[in-house]
Formats: structure tokens, sequence, C-alpha cells
């Protein structure tokens, strides 16, 4: 009778660990879907910048 008990005891605390471990692994997700990064763009934002400049980054990019 006593091991029995214990053993519930046992599970009881390890259920309450695993839901609360759950909870606040959830809770970290919510501000992520809710305010989600901005995308990532490779636009070229300075427009001054000469053809032979915009065909060399243009290169670089193709080399990574």
């Amino acid at each position: 009778m006593l091991k029995c008990l214990t053993c519930r005891s046992v599970l009881e605390v390890v259920n309450q660990r695993l839901s609360h471990k759950c909870e606040s692994e959830k809770q970290s997700q919510e501000p992520l879907e809710k305010n989600p990064p901005p995308p990532i763009s490779l636009e070229i934002i300075d427009v001054d910048v000469d053809k032979e400049k915009e065909v060399k980054l243009l290169i670089v990019l193709l080399l990574l």
C-alpha cells in the first residue's frame, strides 16, 4: 500500500512538471507567432550605385 502511494505521488510530481514545462514552451512560442520578424530583402538600397559596382555585387552574391 505504501509503495503504491509513493509511486502515485512520484507520478503526480512528474506529470505536474511536464505540464508546467509544456505551458512554458507554449508561452515562449507565442510572441514569435504574434510578432513575426520582418522578411529579409536583398534589395540594393543605394540607387546611386554605378553599374560596375552593381555587377560586382551581383557576382559576389551569386558566388555565395
